[in-house]
């Protein structure tokens, strides 16, 4: 079991999320504890539910290649509502699993730069674009320093 994310709505728990490893599925709660969607993903792996600042369900799907580092098959996918099917945002062979979102609309993700080499990459969540960031090679993603504002 992959434990997910939660979404609190005035300081309740409303949406729960994780993986059920044993039959590759994403299961979700509501505040109660009551499964309201089971959404299978018919992959190798499937990891990291993260709830997005708008209150949707975001997943990493893959599909392990048996030669090298890269997946042969990479996506991410939204489920906004909760009980909806899940949707491909963004799909590429490059794309590893997601860190945390810089805004509403863009999500950090690993990405395999070069075949040796991972990085860090900004998914557009609207379009499906994938932005590789240039930095040091096998770098570790620490977090993201938000940006200065003029209140103290």
């Amino acid at each position: 079991m992959c434990l997910g994310d939660f979404y609190l709505l005035e300081g309740q728990l409303s949406t729960l999320a994780y993986v059920n490893s044993n039959s590759q599925e994403v299961v979700v709660l509501n505040g109660q504890g009551e499964t309201i969607n089971t959404i299978p993903v018919a992959t190798e792996y499937v990891g990291y539910p993260t709830i997005g600042p708008t209150a949707e369900l975001f997943f990493y799907s893959a599909d392990l290649s048996d030669t090298n580092l890269t997946p042969d098959q990479a996506a991410l996918h939204r489920v906004a509502p909760p009980t909806t099917p899940a949707e491909v945002v963004a799909s590429d062979p490059r794309l590893l699993l997601p860190h945390r979102f810089l805004d509403d609309t863009r999500l950090i993700a690993s990405y395999l730069v070069t075949d040796s080499a991972w990085g860090l990459a900004v998914v557009d969540i609207m379009t499906g674009a994938i932005q590789p960031v240039t930095q040091w090679p096998n770098a570790v993603f620490v977090g993201v320093l938000p940006a200065e504002s003029s209140t103290p």
